[in-house]
């Protein structure tokens, strides 16, 4: 009876370590399907969700593969032409010229250089609609037009393409050897705005003259303006606490122009204007006309209004022995 009761305990526990031997066979085995299955998974669906931006136009720039296949796919035409620069005439050398479009998803982008002569050059591309040439550079002002894709013709040629170059105007101010910062430093061209010499003028109308680029320097002293114009301008510095410099007939054009200026704190010339009854006059401009080779006052050298107690002040850089100072109130009387 014993030997019974051990040969059916024997038989109990062999059936539960089968049974967790299936078990572990069954769940084990498939928590390692699982385990090997995750890496592979993810990476297809990684490369699900790439088709699928590809196909809503997110698929990133084409390389040179994809470039053939969509060619052969497609067909394919390259392109060419020549830039030229306004103001004066001449080629525009050393400009990246980039053609862009969209082919399946895929970006597709070729870009060169203009070579001395202004001609570029690119290679083929799919032959499909909805390509934009771009021509950019820090020295120009950038140009964007449609490529229409020819039919036919394995090239397309742009022809001349004119863009409008950017004249620059730098340099340093500094007092003594020290260069100084936050100078406003401006290029405007003369109009006669600066002038007292008419009546009924207002404070609005003695202002000084337009201004085309404006900058400020940095900690050491540099500064550098942008034009679209050619032409002669009048360069102004001024920074609070020094004379106001002036540096007229700029030649802006002939290349790149460099204008050093050197500031000092100058002369204080300061004074109220008051009405017939001694009340202060605001808001009226005021002129400093300096004596020219003792022979008469030129235009104004410097402009200002009065604030609200009727004061105005100018700091100078003497120029002449003699300087008159010219007002005109807000009704519009010119004052000697």
């Amino acid at each position: 009876m014993a030997s019974k009761r051990v040969t059916l305990g024997l038989g109990v526990v062999a059936l539960v370590a089968l049974a967790g031997l299936l078990w572990l066979v069954q769940d084990g085995g498939s928590d390692r399907s699982s385990r090997s299955k995750t890496a592979p998974d993810a990476a297809l669906e990684r490369m699900v969700d790439r088709q699928g931006e590809d196909a809503e136009g997110g698929g990133g720039v084409a390389d040179e593969r994809q470039l053939a296949a969509l060619i052969e796919k497609y067909g394919g035409f390259g392109s060419e032409g020549r830039v030229l620069l306004t103001r004066p005439d001449a080629p525009g050398n050393g400009l990246e010229v980039k053609l862009r479009g969209s082919v399946d998803g895929l970006i597709v982008e070729r870009a060169t250089a203009t070579d001395a002569t202004g001609r570029f050059a690119l290679a083929e591309v799919p032959r499909v609609p909805g390509y934009v040439l771009s021509i950019e550079s820090p020295r120009t002002q950038p140009l964007h037009l449609d490529a229409e894709t020819p039919d036919e013709s394995k090239r397309i040629d742009f022809g001349d393409l004119t863009v409008d170059r950017y004249y620059f105007v730098s340099g340093k101010v500094v007092e003594g050897s020290h260069p100084l910062a936050e100078v406003a430093v401006a290029l405007t061209r003369p109009n006669g705005g600066r002038s007292f010499s008419f009546r009924g003028a207002t404070a609005s109308g003695v202002e000084s003259d337009p201004v085309e680029a404006e900058a400020l320097t940095d900690e050491g002293g540099l500064f550098s303006l942008r034009l679209t114009d050619p032409g002669i301008y009048t360069l102004r510095a001024t920074l609070e606490g020094y004379a106001t410099h002036y540096r007229s007939e700029v030649v802006v054009g002939a290349g790149d122009a460099i204008v050093n200026v050197g500031l000092t704190q100058g002369y204080e010339v300061v004074g109220y204007v008051l009405d017939e009854a001694g009340r202060p006059v605001s808001e009226a401009g005021v002129a400093l006309n300096a004596m020219m080779m003792g022979r008469g006052w030129n235009s104004a050298k410097e402009v200002t209004s009065t604030d609200g107690m009727g004061r105005f002040g100018f700091r100078i850089e003497p120029a002449s022995a003699r300087y008159m100072v010219r007002v005109v109130p807000g009704g519009g009387l010119d004052l000697m």
